[in-house]
């Protein structure tokens, strides 16, 4: 059974916090909803880019719930949230 690689797409971060040793659970908003994410080596350059309201192409791995973060690369300057909107992004 041949297994087509996996293909990044868009994503934003909402919300980050500390798993294990040097890993992150990461809230991603994709165009198909809220995913979650571990994201291996989150105190180097990755976790730099973990951060809310940046353009990010991420490439998930995984079958269950709980995905793997494969690839992550900035597409954008980060969106600069303030008043209600930033309310609202932080309600996610």
């Amino acid at each position: 059974m041949s297994q087509t690689p996996p293909v990044g797409q868009l994503a934003y971060v909402l919300h980050s916090r500390a798993y294990r040793e040097n890993s992150a659970l990461v809230d991603f908003i994709t165009p198909q909803g809220r995913l979650r994410a571990v994201l291996r080596s989150a105190r180097g350059k990755a976790g730099t880019m973990a951060r809310p309201f940046v353009p990010l192409e991420v490439e998930f791995r995984g079958r269950g719930e709980l995905k793997n973060v494969g690839r992550m690369e900035g597409v954008g300057v980060a969106t600069w949230l303030e008043g209600e909107a930033l309310f609202s992004g932080l309600y996610l």
